[in-house]
């Protein structure tokens, strides 16, 4: 996604020389944007991703898909800690939840050490991949 309401975190998790992007930024003057299907496929390559939220998302306690997204590709999907209040989707103290880059960047080098843990995070995400998370009820009745 693009920086748009989210500038804070864009800085602190995204715009490193470590990470991967595609994405339009105003700020940082570029716009690598690529086609779904490309994208689907870096997806299926990718081992660990970070969700983050715009700051009206935030405030209005909306949540994204991108969680599922990661799930559904078996990324180790990190939360930002301001994502996601209600815990509708990620609880507060689950581990994959950071404060900044550096504690991902610690957790990401706890799993690459420990394959067995690593495989351990993608069990439990696919376990929380249910029918009603698939067939959009969750989301239906949360919303009645």
């Amino acid at each position: 996604g693009t920086e748009r309401g989210r500038l804070r975190a864009y800085k602190e998790f995204v715009m490193r020389p470590e990470m991967m992007i595609t994405s339009k930024s105003e700020t940082f003057k570029f716009d690598n944007r690529i086609p779904r299907k490309d994208y689907m496929r870096i997806l299926d390559m990718t081992r660990y991703s970070i969700t983050i939220a715009d700051d009206n998302y935030n405030d209005n306690y909306f949540i994204t898909p991108r969680v599922f997204e990661n799930y559904m590709h078996d990324i180790i999907n990190f939360t930002e800690m301001p994502f996601d209040k209600d815990e509708h989707l990620v609880s507060m103290n689950d581990w994959t939840r950071v404060h900044d880059f550096k504690e991902m960047m610690e957790k990401i080098g706890y799993l690459k050490a420990d394959e067995s843990e690593y495989i351990r995070l993608l069990k439990l995400q696919r376990s929380k991949i249910t029918p009603e998370i698939t067939d959009g009820s969750y989301v239906y009745n949360l919303l009645r």
